[in-house]
């Protein structure tokens, strides 16, 4: 659950979704520090005290967005795995291809963003981003493990923490910012690098 609880439900409410979609395509597209509520509003054509009669500051909009987009790709990767419980390598694909899209969404400017001006919401990216990988990755390589796919001489639980660690160390908003990384990029690069030393070679071939 989000440190930061939103002023209201927003999911009933068609105003609130309205603010926060136009507020998601801008923050994720062109960061948050410079679109302002009136920005927002005049787009939306509403008026600003509407606006922060939902939302009642940019943080808690900045909040809403970033929880909203969480709740998103976790229930997706959710599915996923429920879809193809027995079948590792189209789940693996797809879980690739939703990873993939979520990533593509936040540009630099966003990740820059969050790191200078919401190291709150920041960390707590990190924490709910860490708590969706392990579940997500150990129902997927003990999939794999079941189907010899993934490599049986190193737990499970050893290999989550190893993929944990180099997320925790490269993938965070402060290291992206600072070397005007996409997320997708990173984490391509890092898949493709874990993937590599857990998958057996039959995997690989089947890849």
């Amino acid at each position: 659950m989000s440190p930061f609880p939103s002023p209201q439900s927003t999911h009933r409410d068609p105003v609130a979704q309205r603010i926060l979609s136009s507020a998601r395509r801008h923050f994720m597209a062109h960061g948050f520090k410079n679109v302002t509520m009136d920005d927002l509003a005049s787009e939306i054509g509403m008026s600003k005290k509407t606006v922060y009669a939902h939302f009642p500051s940019k943080s808690a909009l900045v909040e809403s967005v970033l929880t909203q987009k969480l709740d998103e790709a976790e229930r997706e990767l959710g599915s996923v795995l429920e879809e193809n419980s027995g079948d590792f390598i189209d789940a693996l694909h797809r879980l690739t291809a939703h990873l993939q899209r979520h990533s593509g969404e936040p540009q630099p400017v966003f990740v820059r963003d969050l790191s200078r001006e919401e190291p709150a919401l920041a960390e707590y990216l990190i924490a709910r981003r860490r708590t969706i990988v392990e579940k997500t990755f150990v129902k997927l390589l003990a999939c794999g493990r079941d189907a010899g796919h993934v490599r049986d001489d190193i737990p499970v639980e050893f290999l989550i923490e190893v993929l944990l660690a180099v997320l925790e160390t490269i993938a965070v908003p402060e290291h992206l910012a600072n070397h005007n990384l996409s997320v997708t990029e990173c984490l391509n690069q890092i898949l493709s690098t874990f993937l590599h030393g857990v998958l057996t070679e039959k995997a690989r071939r089947t890849l």
